[in-house]
């Protein structure tokens, strides 16, 4: 029997120790790498389910607004992606229907949260300088109707891109969707409570930029222009609401 001498053992307990050294570091790594794989899919599970659930908060029925009842199937009228341009129309049928319906609720909710900064920012340039209120100036017009602009181009992309990849070969229509047939549609799949709401919303934010300007030193334009916008989507809301309840087979 060969007897291994006092070196040579030192040698194979040396090897061993670093084999499984890289053994044992392997292992963590393969395991490190699954519980990423586990942790990502989890985070986007979960963050597919927040989207969802926050989704809920817009009010049910927007959707339908630009959808439309064909014999081969839907109308759908898209966003143009230039804000500006003239809208497109697909055709579409009940399984699209339904997920473009969800994107459209979607994008709903992204407008809400980009509305927070862009309101935001200009509230607090007018709270650290106040001037640009009280004698508003060319370069005052300029930047407000850049704002206009630029929120418009926002409002227009939380729109259209949770729409894009869905729109890809989609059929396309000549047939449209005109705007007072938008709202009618709207009115008609929205609840009374939610157009109420919206409506009260709209105008008491009138109410109080315009008691606002009132009470001011010196009127200010911009002010005015604010109560207009507020003014008139309270008012939009109304007449909605009020087809909502001239409609009888969806009252209540």
């Amino acid at each position: 029997m060969q007897v291994l001498s006092v070196p040579r053992v030192a040698t194979v307990r040396l090897f061993l120790h670093v084999e499984l050294r890289c053994v044992s570091r392997r292992l963590r790594c393969s395991m490190s790498r699954a519980e990423q794989r586990r942790l990502a899919l989890r985070s986007k599970h979960v963050s597919s389910f927040i989207i969802r659930r926050l989704t809920m908060l817009v009010p049910k029925g927007v959707e339908e607004a630009l959808f439309k009842r064909v014999v081969d199937g839907w109308i759908f009228s898209a966003p143009n992606p230039w804000t500006f341009g003239r809208r497109h129309s697909y055709l579409v049928n009940d399984a699209q229907k339904a997920e473009l319906g969800m994107r459209v609720r979607r994008g709903r909710y992204f407008r809400i949260v980009a509305l927070i900064p862009m309101f935001g920012l200009p509230l607090a340039a007018f709270l650290v300088a106040p001037s640009l209120l009280r004698a508003p100036s060319i370069t005052t017009w300029v930047v407000f109707a850049l704002f206009v602009v630029v929120a418009s181009i926002a409002m227009n992309l939380c729109d259209y891109l949770p729409l894009r990849r869905l729109l890809v070969g989609l059929p396309r229509t000549t047939e449209r969707i005109g705007l007072v047939e938008m709202h009618g549609r709207q009115a008609q799949a929205m609840s009374v409570k939610a157009l109420a709401t919206i409506a009260l919303i709209e105008l008491l934010a009138c109410l109080a930029v315009v008691a606002q300007w009132l009470t001011s030193v010196r009127g200010n334009p911009i002010t005015l222009v604010s109560a207009a916008i507020f003014g008139l989507l309270g008012i939009l809301f109304l007449r909605m609401l009020f087809v909502r309840l001239r409609t009888p087979q969806s009252a209540g």
